[in-house]
């Protein structure tokens, strides 16, 4: 809890003007105006209605934050994006059926990244002991060196999985 209360605090400050350098006292006065307005409660609502559960959502949220000068504007603001992050937090766990099926179709490549990972290890290993045998110029020292790139190089092709976060959210993965 502390943890996203401490995000949201750091929401809520980019939502006004930066407060390094010669911005500081823009940044001090906004925020001290800030507090003598009244809260607005429809940005809350609003926010929590549209909030989606998932990383990505909570990326874009942060990407969409643009700092303002004017206290009206970054208090709402401050409340909208801070009522999205917490509702994306605090959604049901519950994964939408295209996550649930995301998981069922990539269980076979986090089978294959598994096994990827151990190829690195062994790859790593060979060629250690390939690069320990370099000063005795021996044919097993080469063909271990080959060896060992070529079984790096199959483990580094494989791409990251783009939808692995998303899985991670739910804990499925």
């Amino acid at each position: 809890m502390e943890t996203l209360g401490v995000a949201l605090h750091y929401v809520q400050d980019n939502c006004v003007i930066r407060a390094g350098g010669r911005f500081r006292r823009i940044h001090d006065r906004v925020a001290r105006e800030i507090a003598s307005l009244k809260v607005p409660v429809d940005a809350i609502r609003e926010g929590f209605k549209k909030a989606g559960c998932s990383p990505l959502f909570v990326r874009a949220v942060l990407y969409s934050i643009k700092p303002s000068t004017d206290p009206v504007e970054a208090l709402r603001n401050a409340c909208l994006y801070s009522a999205m992050i917490a509702g994306a937090v605090y959604n049901p766990s519950q994964p939408p059926r295209e996550v649930l099926e995301i998981l069922r179709v990539k269980m076979e490549e986090v089978k294959k990244a598994r096994k990827a990972k151990r190829i690195a290890r062994i790859s790593i290993a060979l060629l250690a002991i390939g690069l320990t045998l370099i000063p005795t110029q021996s044919l097993i020292s080469a063909i271990l060196l080959a060896l060992s790139l070529t079984l790096l190089l199959a483990a580094l092709i494989r791409r990251v999985d783009p939808q692995f976060e998303q899985l991670a959210w739910y804990g499925l993965v």
